[in-house]
């Protein structure tokens, strides 16, 4: 069914099955085209006639349990290993983040190396963070953090980026149980606002 609109009329433009942006913000960069009835169309970008995406009050896009993958190259209990964390995001990334990994509290650990993948890389593009890549807060809350700039070139980002860390050294819980719960986050600045 075709609907005629006149000059002057309000259109609202409905679009579904969008997943919430990593960052709430003002999302531009958009264009709406218009065609007349002999195929000649206007257009209109957006910050222009209120065309664009306000996620200023949505709520952060969360990663999906299975995307994530968090394992130890050593299970034995009570021994210093070798962790591989592994994300996959859902949704687009831009260039210029910041991650902050909190290690579980009844973990202890070492950095003795931490290497990187992905979007997890540094900006001078090693595999492996220096000690003047990350910043380390062992009385972080809710338990100790490493926080790092990250997404920093257009390889690593995109429709569906994925990031890889291995950190050295992590110990495995003191008895066979689930250890407490690592967290990422990925925010858009330094100061870590969503």
């Amino acid at each position: 069914m075709e609907e005629r609109y006149f000059s002057g009329e309000d259109i609202t433009i409905e679009c579904t099955n969008f997943r919430n942006p990593i960052y709430q913000s003002v999302w531009t960069d958009f264009i709406v085209r218009t065609y007349d009835s002999e195929d000649f169309y206007s257009e209109i970008e957006s910050g222009e006639e209120g065309v664009g995406l306000d996620a200023t009050t949505f709520s952060p896009a969360l990663i999906d349990p299975e995307l994530v993958m968090i394992q130890p190259d050593r299970v034995e209990i009570g021994t210093l290993s070798t962790w591989e964390i592994v994300i996959t995001m859902p949704i687009p990334m831009e260039e210029g983040c910041w991650i902050k990994l909190f290690v579980p509290s009844d973990l202890t650990f070492q950095l003795n190396r931490i290497q990187a993948g992905g979007f997890f890389l540094p900006a001078n593009g090693a595999e492996e963070l220096s000690t003047s890549d990350y910043s380390l807060n062992r009385q972080d809350d809710p338990s100790p953090s490493i926080q790092f700039r990250g997404c920093n070139s257009e390889s690593t980002v995109g429709e569906s980026p994925s990031g890889k860390l291995e950190i050295d050294s992590i110990s495995t819980p003191l008895s066979i149980r689930d250890s407490g719960e690592f967290y990422v986050y990925v925010y858009k600045d330094e100061n870590l606002s969503n």
